[in-house]
């Protein structure tokens, strides 16, 4: 995320989530914006089980997206 004020470069919830020590498995992080997805695929390039996807969150595509890539166990 961009500060307005300053242009300075904070980190916004998918990067605090990276960051925290004790990691979940995998990470799913959707936006509507494909700028934001760009940028967020770029931060999290090379980054293993994090899946950055375009879309609604809430659309049954890309829940079924979603639902192919999270385990069932």
């Amino acid at each position: 995320m961009l500060e307005v004020e300053s242009g300075r470069f904070l980190p916004g919830s998918p990067i605090e989530a990276l960051s925290i020590s004790n990691r979940f498995t995998g990470y799913v992080f959707a936006d509507l914006s494909e700028s934001c997805v760009e940028s967020l695929g770029q931060r999290t390039a090379g980054q293993r089980d994090v899946h950055v996807l375009s879309g609604d969150a809430n659309a049954a595509e890309l829940l079924d997206t979603v639902a192919a890539i999270v385990p069932r166990n």
